[in-house]
């Protein structure tokens, strides 16, 4: 008895110095560079500062970070295998834990304001901690090493096809916010307003999906639960531990270095099976299970992919004005207005503007205050002015970048 409660203990303790741990590194991530700057600038420009991005120190600090963050989330969730407390309890917890995330997308879809630690902990902290709790409860329900491999395989064929041409694409595509906003280790910069509206450097802008975090407790707690039953009694808890850490490390490590998104369940599954195939023993039933269950899976994927056509056919064209030389549409999603072409000779091209910018305001006013019905008019208005003065936001830019764009009348 002396020995359970030890362990149990031992867990607990584990899993809350993890969580603690992991949420530190988000915040380290967000604010370190804003604390070394402001050092810099108090000590009359000396001091230490962060690499300049896309340079080999930078993504090997980036690289550090999201091997730190990702291994703790492992830990996390093996920890939270070893609790002995209910499926039903596991599972309520998690999904309490995870209504402040629904308390920040509310406000943010309504745009209303919210305090910073709330947003940065809704997603890091409790929507993290409540992805290991729902994970670990599913996990539970497993119960045979064929099951496991077969959830793998899915769960990788799945994230392969919602990652590279489903609507994770299609969100990547339109620049939705919704994508840091409830991922792990966000690489979106401080909220407007916290540190003066200024844009700070991040440790790494890499994402860890909060489906990746579910399915990290999903694998390890099935296989931490086959490893007690006494019919299997599996021999590679610890293994398959460090085969998924070794995997999805090398994958983190492909998106720092310039790759859009890995598909994370794919190397999860990759070493779920490696460590685990040895006990699978699937019969010619299973097989043909197998077998009506994939073909299930194709038709789930093609409607997968139609649904990520579909998003990413829905933004509008802006009412066409003078012809400054860009294609502007606005993403039904984040009500963002993105640029998706620029003319060749144009004066957009020659005031820098490029395929991709985030557009955050045009004259000083707000984007998103300014409904599709007064574009054209505001536009036709401002020939008179000389051109228009944007604010922009790009990705891999520190902060937003101001820009004036002559006019062409028609």
């Amino acid at each position: 008895m002396h020995q359970t409660n030890s362990s149990k203990s031992s867990a607990i303790w584990s899993l809350a110095g993890s969580t603690l741990l992991a949420f530190v590194l988000v915040i380290l991530n967000r604010y370190l560079g804003f604390a070394l700057e402001t050092l810099a600038t108090s000590n009359g420009g000396i001091g230490v500062q962060l690499p300049p991005l896309r340079s080999v120190p930078a993504d090997l600090l980036g690289v550090v970070y999201l091997a730190s963050i990702l291994g703790c989330l492992l830990v996390m969730a093996r920890s939270a295998a070893q609790l002995h407390i209910s499926t039903a309890f596991l599972l309520l917890t998690g999904c309490l834990l995870s209504a402040p995330m629904l308390t920040v997308l509310w406000a943010s879809d309504s745009r209303k304001l919210i305090h910073p630690l709330l947003e940065i902990s809704a997603n890091n902290l409790f929507g993290t901690l409540g992805a290991i709790f729902v994970g670990s409860a599913i996990g539970r329900i497993i119960k045979h090493p064929n099951t496991l491999l077969a959830a793998a395989g899915f769960a990788a064929f799945f994230d392969t096809v919602v990652v590279t041409v489903g609507p994770v694409r299609a969100l990547l595509e339109t620049r939705s916010p919704l994508i840091s906003a409830v991922s792990v280790g966000a690489g979106a910069a401080a909220s407007p307003g916290s540190w003066g509206g200024r844009t700070v450097q991040l440790l790494s802008s890499v994402t860890i999906g909060p489906a990746d975090v579910l399915f990290i407790a999903v694998f390890l707690s099935s296989v931490a639960c086959l490893a007690r039953h006494p019919t299997f009694q599996l021999k590679s808890e610890r293994s398959t531990f460090w085969w998924m850490y070794g995997f999805l490390v090398t994958a983190i490590i492909a998106v720092q270095l310039g790759v859009r998104a890995v598909p994370a369940l794919a190397p999860m599954a990759a070493a779920i099976l490696v460590a685990n195939m040895r006990y699978a023993a699937f019969t010619r039933q299973e097989k043909r299970d197998l077998a009506i269950g994939g073909a299930f899976a194709v038709v789930c994927a093609a409607l997968m992919i139609w649904q990520g056509q579909r998003i990413m056919a829905q933004p509008i064209k802006i009412p066409d004005g003078p012809i400054y030389g860009f294609i502007i549409t606005r993403a039904r999603i984040s009500n963002e207005l993105v640029v998706n072409g620029v003319l060749p000779d144009s004066p957009a091209l020659r005031a820098g503007v490029r395929p991709g910018d985030v557009i955050e305001s045009i004259d000083a006013i707000k984007t998103g205050k300014m409904s599709d019905e007064e574009f054209k008019p505001y536009l036709a208005g401002s020939v008179r002015n000389g051109g228009i003065d944007l604010v922009i936001r790009r990705l891999g830019s520190k902060g937003p970048i101001k820009l004036h764009v002559s006019s062409d009348s028609r």
